[in-house]
C-alpha cells in the first residue's frame, strides 16, 4: 500500500497534533468537570475526527479502503450545539444541561438518518455515487447543513450580542467583556469562513470551478480554530481557576441569574447604595435578599467582576454625570469624588483612571465643554 504524502497531509496533521494535544490538556486540567470544558472537548474531538477524515483523503488511504470515504459527513452537525453551550458558558448564560438540549441534536440525528444509505454503502458504491460529478441529493443535503450551521452562528452571535449589551456599559474594559468581544469576533470570523466552505461547494456543483476545495477551507477552518481557542483560552486563565462555589449555589439560581443580577441593576440604580464609602457585599446581599455567597457567585462568576470593581463602576459613573451636568464648576472633583463614594483623592484618581484610561481632571478638560 502506497501513502501519498503532501503539503496538505502535512499540514492537516499538524492540526490535528495540535487538537489531540488540546483535548488532553483540558480533560487532565484541575477544572476539567467545568461545563465550558466539557463543551469544548467535545467540540475539539469532533473537528479532530473531521481533519482524520481529511487527511486519509489526502493520503490516497481511500484508495485500498474506499468505505472510509466521507465516514464524518454528518459529524460537522454535532459540532454546533456544542460549540453554542461552550459560549454560553463562557458569557455566563448556561451552568447545567437539561433534557431540553436535546433539541439542539435534533438536526445531527435527521442528517445521520438521512446518510445512512450512503455512509454505510460499500466502498465502491460510494465511488460510483460521485463518477458524474456532486449528485443534485448531496446538494440538498449540503444546504441543509449550511442553514443549520447558520442558524447555530447567527444564534451565538445573538448571544453574545445580548450579552455584552447589558455588560458594556457598566463594564467596558472589565476581562469579561473583552474575552466576550473577542468571541464574538471568532464566531463572525468563522460564519465569513463557513460561507466561503458552502460557497465553494455550490459553485463547484453549478459548474463554476473554484480552484481549491470546500473540504480543505473547512478543515483549515478547524485547525484555525484549534489555534484561537486554545490562544483564548490561554490569555484567560481565570477560565482554569477553580470553581469554589457549591452545587447549592448554582442549583439556587437555576439558570436564572440573569433575572437576579437585574434586580442588583436596579438596586444601584435607584437606590445608590455606592454612594456609602463603606457600602459591603454583606449589606448589598442583605437588602437582595440574598447570602454573600450567592451575591459573590452573582457579581464574580455571572458579571465576570468583583464587588468592589463593581461599586467603583457605578461611582466613576455619578462622577462622570456630575461633571456632564456641569457640577465640577461649582465644586472641586475631589468634592465630586467624595460625594459619589470615594474615600479619597488617591484611589480616587487611580480607580477613575483603571475604568477610563485618564486621569480626572485630563477627562473633565477633554470631555467636558
Amino acid at each position: 500500500m502506497t501513502i501519498t504524502f503532501n503539503i496538505w497531509v502535512l499540514l492537516f496533521g499538524c492540526g490535528l497534533a495540535i487538537g489531540v494535544f488540546l483535548q488532553f490538556l483540558f480533560l487532565f486540567f484541575r477544572k476539567k468537570h467545568s461545563l465550558h470544558f466539557k463543551n469544548v472537548i467535545a467540540a475539539f474531538f469532533i473537528m479532530s475526527i473531521m481533519l482524520l477524515d481529511e487527511i486519509i483523503q489526502e493520503s490516497d488511504v481511500i484508495d485500498y479502503y474506499p468505505f472510509l470515504a466521507d465516514f464524518t459527513l454528518t459529524a460537522d452537525l454535532l459540532i454546533w450545539p456544542f460549540f453554542l453551550f461552550y459560549i454560553q458558558a463562557i458569557s455566563g448564560k448556561r451552568s447545567r444541561y437539561s433534557y431540553l438540549d436535546m433539541v439542539y441534536f435534533l438536526p445531527f440525528l435527521i442528517g445521520f438518518i438521512w446518510q445512512i444509505p450512503y455512509t454505510f454503502s460499500q466502498g465502491l458504491e460510494k465511488i460510483e455515487y460521485f463518477e458524474k460529478g456532486i449528485p443534485q441529493s448531496m446538494a440538498i443535503f449540503v444546504l441543509f447543513k449550511s442553514s443549520i450551521a447558520f442558524l447555530f452562528l447567527g444564534y451565538t452571535i445573538h448571544t453574545l450580542t445580548v450579552r455584552l449589551s447589558k455588560l458594556k456599559e457598566l463594564f467596558y474594559g472589565n476581562k469579561k467583556v473583552i474575552l466576550l468581544c473577542n468571541f464574538r469576533k471568532l464566531v463572525i470570523a468563522i460564519s465569513v469562513v463557513i460561507f466561503l466552505v458552502y460557497a465553494t461547494f455550490f459553485f463547484n456543483y453549478f459548474d463554476f470551478h473554484i480552484p481549491f476545495e470546500s473540504d480543505k477551507v473547512g478543515s483549515l477552518l478547524i485547525i484555525g480554530m484549534f489555534y484561537f481557542m486554545g490562544i483564548i483560552a490561554f490569555k484567560n486563565p481565570a477560565l482554569f481557576e477553580e470553581n469554589s462555589y457549591s452545587s447549592l449555589i448554582v442549583d439556587f439560581f437555576n439558570g436564572e441569574e440573569a433575572s437576579h443580577a437585574n434586580r442588583l441593576f436596579t438596586f444601584f440604580q435607584t437606590e445608590r447604595p455606592y454612594l456609602n464609602e463603606k457600602l459591603t457585599l454583606g449589606e448589598t446581599a442583605q437588602n437582595l435578599g440574598l447570602s454573600n455567597q450567592q451575591l459573590s457567585y452573582l457579581i464574580n462568576q455571572y458579571l465576570g467582576t468583583t464587588f468592589l470593581d463593581f461599586v467603583n463602576t457605578y461611582r466613576v459613573g455619578a462622577v462622570k454625570q456630575a461633571l456632564k451636568n456641569g457640577e465640577h464648576k461649582k465644586k472641586t472633583l475631589l468634592g465630586l469624588a467624595l460625594e459619589s463614594g470615594f474615600g479619597n483623592k488617591a484611589s480616587f484618581n487611580r480607580i477613575f483612571k483603571n475604568h477610563e484610561g485618564i486621569s480626572p481632571s485630563t477627562y473633565a478638560e477633554k470631555k467636558i465643554k
